[in-house]
């Protein structure tokens, strides 16, 4: 892909990355919307709506991807991997991502956000040191109001830096595990109601 500064992809139902595709965006910003409300970049909640990575498929830019679904994001084994500067994964309007966050593979970010306040794991391994940080659209670290799922974040190389807020908080609370293969740096808050590890 060469050209627009953004790629924009818009669907009703989900978004499907066949085994083996690769989207190499270049440098362009890149936008995945599944469950598409045709208003905006808004979504319906519902089964099926949601951003799938098969086996060997890929995901690649220099700039930042913004994924938002009406249901989940998840690759369906290790061998999927994003590749962004930042990657923000949530819902703009109401509940957000019920069916949760689970990409197995390891990925090569530099910032991430998350907003998963609809009830769903969070499962997420970089390859490269990794802040929870700034995102895009107003999510800042990860926002999990009300979500009784684990949140583990990790990176298998390089050190893991909480620059901006993790919360999984009274209305629910989870398990938050986070692994750093170098230093943890915790420079903002995290808070569980129920455990931190």
């Amino acid at each position: 892909l060469t050209g627009p500064s953004t790629f924009t992809l818009l669907a009703n139902r989900a978004i499907n990355f066949a085994s083996g595709v690769v989207l190499n965006a270049g440098s362009s910003d890149v936008n995945l919307v599944a469950g598409w409300n045709n208003s905006g970049f808004s979504v319906s909640p519902g089964v099926g709506k949601n951003i799938i990575f098969a086996s060997n498929s890929a995901l690649q830019t220099s700039g930042d991807v913004w994924m938002n679904a009406g249901n989940s994001v998840y690759s369906v084994d290790t061998t999927a991997v994003v590749t962004a500067n930042k990657l923000t994964i949530g819902n703009t309007n109401g509940s957000s991502l019920p069916g949760g966050v689970d990409l197995k593979g390891v990925n090569m970010v530099n910032t991430l956000a998350v907003q998963s306040d609809g009830g769903g794991i969070l499962n997420f391994k970089n390859g490269k040191a990794l802040t929870i940080g700034a995102g895009a659209f107003g999510i800042n670290g990860i926002a999990a109001g009300g979500n009784p799922q684990p949140i583990s974040i990790k990176t298998t190389v390089g050190d893991l830096t909480v620059a901006s807020g993790i919360v999984s908080d009274v209305l629910g609370g989870a398990t938050i595990t986070l692994e750093a293969a170098g230093a943890l740096n915790i420079n903002s808050a995290i808070l569980s109601t129920y455990n931190a590890s």
